[in-house]
C-alpha cells in the first residue's frame, strides 16, 4: 500500500503517471468515448475538404485557427494551476493524515495528480499545433496519410484535454465534500477524546473525595 511518505520520495511525473495509471483514462475512460467520436468527426469534416485545403486561403484559415487555439490553450494551463492550487489549500493536514490512516493516499494523489496529467496534455497539444503551423506554411502539399493522421493526434488530444478540463471541474467539487467529510470524522473523534477524558478526570475526583 502506498503512503503520503512514499508519495514524497516518489513525486516525479513518470513515478506518479505509473502508480495512478492516469495514461488508460486516454483511451479506457468515458471521456476517451465522446473524445474520440468528436475527432472522428473532425476528420470526416477535414477528409472532405482535403482536396481544397492546401489552397492559399484555406491554409491561412487552419494557421488562424490555430493562432486562435494556442492562446486558448496557455489559458486553460492557468486554470489548472490555480485548480492544483486551490486544492491543495483546500484540504488540511488533519485530513491528509486521515486519508494515510485509511490507506487512501493513492487515490489523494491520483485526483490532485489529474491536474498535473491534464496539464501535460495540454502542453503536448500546443507543440502539436506549433509544429503543425510551421509544417502548413511550407508550400508544397502534405502527404495524405501523414496529414490525417497529424490531423486526429491533434484533434483527439484537444477534444480530450477540453472534455477531461470539465471534468476536472467536478473532481474539484467532490473534492471539497471528501475533505469536509475527513474533518467531521478528525472532529468527532476529538469530541469523543474529549468526552472520554472528562468522564475519566471525574472518576478519579470521585475517587479521591472519597479518600478525603
Amino acid at each position: 500500500m502506498y503512503s503520503i511518505s512514499y508519495f514524497c520520495r516518489k513525486n516525479s511525473f513518470y513515478s506518479m503517471l505509473c502508480i495512478t495509471k492516469k495514461y488508460k483514462e486516454l483511451y479506457k475512460s468515458k471521456e476517451s468515448k465522446l473524445t474520440f467520436i468528436l475527432a472522428m468527426a473532425s476528420i470526416i469534416i477535414l477528409y472532405l475538404l482535403y482536396d481544397e485545403i492546401f489552397s492559399l486561403q484555406m491554409t491561412d484559415v487552419i494557421k488562424n485557427i490555430f493562432l486562435m487555439l494556442v492562446p486558448g490553450l496557455i489559458g486553460l494551463l492557468g486554470f489548472l494551476v490555480a485548480g492544483l492550487a486551490m486544492m491543495a489549500s483546500i484540504i488540511t493536514k488533519e485530513a491528509i493524515l486521515k486519508i494515510d490512516e485509511k490507506k487512501k493516499s493513492k487515490s489523494l494523489v491520483g485526483i490532485l495528480f489529474s491536474f498535473y496529467f491534464e496539464g501535460f496534455i495540454v502542453g503536448l497539444n500546443i507543440v502539436l499545433m506549433i509544429l503543425s503551423y510551421i509544417l502548413v506554411s511550407f508550400p508544397q502539399k502534405i502527404n495524405f496519410y501523414i496529414f490525417m493522421i497529424l490531423a486526429f493526434l491533434i484533434s483527439y488530444i484537444f477534444w480530450f484535454s477540453i472534455i477531461y478540463a470539465i471534468t476536472l471541474l467536478g473532481t474539484c467539487i467532490n473534492f471539497f465534500f471528501v475533505n469536509v467529510y475527513y474533518n467531521d470524522s478528525i472532529l468527532k473523534q476529538n469530541n469523543k477524546k474529549s468526552i472520554l477524558t472528562q468522564i475519566t478526570m471525574a472518576n478519579r475526583n470521585k475517587k479521591n473525595s472519597k479518600y478525603k
